[in-house]
């Protein structure tokens, strides 16, 4: 054996350099020797890393949620999730466990939101979510992640697109009122009453966009508890089916007619079988009535309430498609 043969060559951990690349935010170790002329399967440079941390998505829709990642600690406030654009979060373990504490499970399923239906444009970024007039000037109200961010909105109406403006919206009710230079007939009323426990409800919007047909979808099931995640009193719970695109889509009573709610919120199958080792069944959430109804009145539109006989043509002529544009980041 020779006298160099024993020397160990120094290892350094190094990732690619092109944000861009799909290897990123994957770490690997090679020789220091070999850090100018080794290069990603991409192409561009690899770099050194400094301390790095165990990160994974903080979206709990994400289809890479479960995946834990590493990157830089310094890079943890600006670096975002590949598949949804999500931050990232910190985690020291690859998925929940049964001995979390409750308290931090129920703190990040409540982060999760119905995903809008998004397509890449190029640098725009296509959101589709459901919204639905609430007067007959044009008003129509639907989840403030919706058109976030956004540079133009429209919403469809009869087959024809309407430009719409952000008239008011609340963040943390998750709400956005909207409105566009149109005359509609039908639109959704309220009740006097409060939801009650195992009242028969249906949901009307656009899941996945209008990838599978352009058809208005309602799906009907009852309300399992009139609080949220983490006892949020302005949230309910309801079983009917919510998919992507749902969102800000009304929840109205079965017999009447009436706003429930408005669709906001799902818990994510793969994060809660993470948390509790079950698999989780339409456990949706809808903002109630009554929120909607205030936020409304705040911004100086009465609101109606529903007396004559229900419809279903009524829901699925006031049930609009959103459509929100941004520029990709």
């Amino acid at each position: 054996m020779g006298l160099f043969d024993s020397i160990k060559e120094e290892k350094i951990t190094v990732n690619c350099s092109n944000p861009n690349c799909l290897a990123y935010n994957y770490l690997l170790q090679i020789s220091k020797k070999d850090l100018n002329s080794k290069v990603c399967d991409c192409g561009s440079k690899l770099k050194k890393t400094t301390e790095s941390i165990k990160v994974r998505c903080s979206n709990l829709y994400c289809s890479s949620n479960n995946l834990i990642v590493s990157i830089q600690k310094t890079d943890l406030n600006s670096e975002k999730c590949s598949h949804c654009n999500s931050k990232y979060m910190k985690t020291s373990k690859s998925n929940l466990t049964l001995d979390d504490e409750p308290y931090t499970i129920s703190k990040e399923l409540k982060k999760s939101k119905i995903h809008n239906h998004e397509e890449n444009q190029e640098d725009i970024i296509v959101s589709t979510g459901s919204g639905f007039f609430v007067s007959d000037k044009g008003h129509v109200v639907t989840n403030f992640h919706v058109i976030n961010e956004s540079n133009s909105i429209k919403f469809v109406y009869n087959d024809n697109e309407i430009d719409a403006k952000l008239i008011a919206s609340d963040q943390q009710l998750d709400l956005a009122l909207l409105k566009g230079k149109i005359e509609n007939r039908n639109y959704i009323k309220f009740s006097n009453k409060s939801p009650q426990k195992a009242q028969s409800i249906l949901v009307a919007g656009f899941p996945f966009g209008k990838a599978i047909s352009d058809d208005l979808k309602i799906t009907g099931g009852i309300i399992n508890s009139l609080k949220g995640i983490g006892n949020d009193s302005t949230r309910f719970q309801l079983d009917a089916t919510i998919n992507t695109g749902n969102s800000g889509g009304p929840i109205v009573d079965k017999v009447n007619g009436s706003l429930v709610g408005v669709a906001v919120e799902k818990l994510n199958k793969d994060g809660v079988k993470a948390a509790f080792g079950t698999d989780s069944e339409n456990t949706n959430y809808g903002i109630k009535a009554s929120q909607v109804r205030d936020f409304l009145e705040s911004n100086n539109i009465k609101v109606s309430v529903k007396k004559d006989k229900f419809k279903v043509s009524e829901l699925e002529e006031a049930t609009v498609f959103v459509i929100s544009k941004r520029n990709k980041k």
